[in-house]
């Protein structure tokens, strides 16, 4: 009677570590890059939003935006050009209409409802806030979410 052993099974080549951290790597790489993007499409829409946009039309902006988007997708053409700068209020009422009736931010002169915000969690409205200064010409005016 011989000593018995049970054989050894043949070792594996161990994948080394450098396996592993190469692929978490790439994955790591991966999302760094796609979040950017990622948070691009929650806050300001898809990719394609940019390509919905139109020129300003004052005609169009005048009518009442109800559930159309017109205004939003004309307001960085009329921001872009820059077409309020130095207007009276007069000017700005003969181009753009009559304001939003609204008690939201008080502390602008004019106030425009654009529509739903652009991006995949639409849950606020965009605003376009518009104020005059001491002589009044427009001095600021911007896009802003409630």
């Amino acid at each position: 009677m011989g000593d018995e052993s049970t054989p050894t099974p043949p070792c594996e080549p161990k994948r080394p570590r450098m396996h592993l951290l190469l692929k978490f790597a790439v994955v790591t790489l991966v999302v760094l890059l796609l979040s950017p993007f990622a948070v691009g499409m929650l806050s300001y829409g898809s990719p394609l939003e940019y390509f919905r946009r139109r020129p300003f039309d004052s005609e169009v902006w005048r009518v009442p935006p109800g559930w159309k988007e017109d205004r939003l997708r004309m307001v960085d053409d009329l921001l872009d050009k820059k077409l309020l700068v130095g207007m009276t209020r007069p000017e700005v009422d003969a181009l753009l209409g009559p304001e939003t009736e609204t008690s939201k931010f008080n502390s602008w002169d004019l106030v425009y409802w654009l529509g739903m915000e652009r991006g995949i969690l639409a849950i606020d409205s965009e605003w376009l806030v518009v104020r005059f200064d001491t002589k009044g010409k427009v001095s600021d005016f911007k896009i802003v979410r409630d």
